[in-house]
């Protein structure tokens, strides 16, 4: 069967098979359907068929910011079909069968948007709404529109609850409770909270959902709304290898580091602290293990020194490195310990054409050898495949994030084998950390891929103290 509407691109068979089956399931079953496919594997390419096949004359298109303009760039390189970036009321007056718009303008917009007639919404990188008091979220979900088509390799991140805001909004009479939801499907645990109050300490408790249970009940009733592929079930891609370098801090760092370990232990010995507090002491701990200069004017990092002496190993031959960290001031300070090799930056404060611009000169210019930026500004909507080493400095506390990170580099085009590098600071908390993001990669594994990870995520004071011993 043919798939209507494209030019100049040659569909994979997994990519004609899904536009296909979801096609069918949207036109005779059901009016919403999630594509969970792993990054890389062209989604979006997925999404505009189905839209096709099914002959929809009005599309909104709801994505991140700085994705906005890899679905024109698909649109406009892939397509006979028009589109309009929606950035203002403005805007507006124009008209597109595809019509683009970030996240948080559906909540400027939203009554202008409610008065237009879209046969389907898109919600590209849907995880971005998955708090269903944002008003992000309440804005996108007023929007009545006849089919839906949900977009995403990391459906949920750490909780079954954050898939029920999508399956009410794609079908509120099978899933109007969000109670009885996360009741069936969330493992919940009671988390006492002290504060002092009336001139003494008071407990009180609040509920938790921390994972997931009846876990083969729930996959059973996404199958049928929802499908997944994994690179490694339907490309040919060259292996993703792993390192792990340990180096010891400077002088300077152990000296904050242990500082600070042994005031937040002698404070949550003595129950002084609330988890909020603890939890922020605790990501300081994480940014001095990549580098003073993220807690203090200082410079000190063994990680950059490390990354630098790397770069000058490995960097030669058509090698080229996509360098993150979780941090700002660290990413900022790898650029400028690096940039003479030839060097872009992309951290929140780019905008998305400049992005762009830097994305285009890193995988065309043969002398531009370093792709570096912030993890959250580079997990999604970003095609880095003349890389071949991904390098961390630091990592998200959320394993899917950083896999969503590596994706970036193995994906559609890598004609290399992939090398992730991780540096991790010796004897800290970096060590226990990365035994950590295999917990918390549990609850996806079971959910969406049916393979059984295990152990909790970072969230309580008794979790950091478990990590501090």
């Amino acid at each position: 069967m043919k798939i209507p509407g494209f030019r100049d691109i040659k569909l994979f068979k997994y990519q004609a098979s899904c536009i296909r089956l979801v096609s069918k399931r949207l036109k005779k079953k059901t009016d919403f359907h999630i594509i969970a496919d792993e990054q890389g594997l062209g989604k979006t390419i997925e999404a505009i068929g189905i839209c096709n096949m099914l002959g929809f004359d009005r599309v909104l298109v709801v994505c991140p910011l700085f994705v906005r303009d890899e679905w024109a760039r698909i649109l406009n390189e892939h397509t006979n079909s028009s589109y309009l970036l929606i950035q203002n009321r403005e805007s507006l007056l124009g008209r597109g069968r595809f019509e683009i718009i970030n996240y948080d303008r559906v909540r400027v917009l939203r009554d202008e948007l409610a008065e237009r007639k879209y046969d389907c919404i898109i919600c590209d990188e849907f995880q971005h709404v998955k708090n269903r008091k944002a008003k992000r979220t309440e804005a996108l979900t007023s929007l009545e529109i006849p089919k839906k088509l949900f977009l995403s390799g990391t459906p949920i991140l750490n909780r079954t609850e954050e898939l029920w805001t999508i399956l009410n909004y794609g079908n509120p009479t099978r899933y109007s409770d969000y109670y009885a939801f996360v009741e069936r499907y969330s493992k919940i645990r009671t988390i006492p909270i002290t504060t002092f109050k009336y001139g003494r300490y008071v407990t009180f408790y609040i509920r938790k959902y921390v994972g997931g249970k009846n876990l083969s009940e729930l996959r059973k009733k996404l199958k049928k709304v929802m499908i997944r592929r994994r690179k490694s079930d339907v490309l040919d891609l060259p292996p993703k290898m792993y390192q792990t370098l340990t180096v010891p801090m400077t002088g300077k760092q152990q000296e904050v580091y242990d500082r600070v370990v042994a005031d937040l232990s002698v404070k949550i010995g003595k129950e002084k602290i609330s988890a909020r507090g603890a939890l922020g002491k605790f990501n300081k701990l994480r940014q001095i293990c990549c580098g003073l200069s993220a807690v203090s004017t200082r410079s000190s990092s063994c990680k950059l020194n490390v990354l630098t002496k790397f770069c000058e190993d490995y960097l030669y031959g058509d090698h080229k490195f996509f360098v993150v960290s979780p941090f700002r001031s660290i990413a900022q300070q790898a650029y400028e310990r690096l940039k003479h090799y030839g060097a872009v930056y992309v951290d929140g404060t780019v905008s998305p054409m400049e992005a762009r611009k830097r994305k285009m000169e890193f995988n065309k210019n043969k002398k531009c050898r370093l792709y570096i930026g912030t993890i959250g500004r580079n997990k999604e909507g970003l095609t880095l495949n003349a890389a071949d080493y991904v390098i961390f400095l630091g990592k998200s506390l959320v394993q899917k994030i950083n896999e969503q990170v590596e994706d970036r580099v193995h994906r559609i085009g890598q004609q290399s084998s992939v090398t992730v590098v991780s540096i991790i600071s010796k004897g800290s908390i970096d060590e226990k950390i990365e035994e950590l993001l295999l917990e918390k990669a549990k609850l996806f594994g079971e959910l969406i891929d049916g393979v059984d990870l295990s152990k909790p995520v970072v969230s309580s004071l008794e979790d950091i103290r478990r990590i501090l011993r």
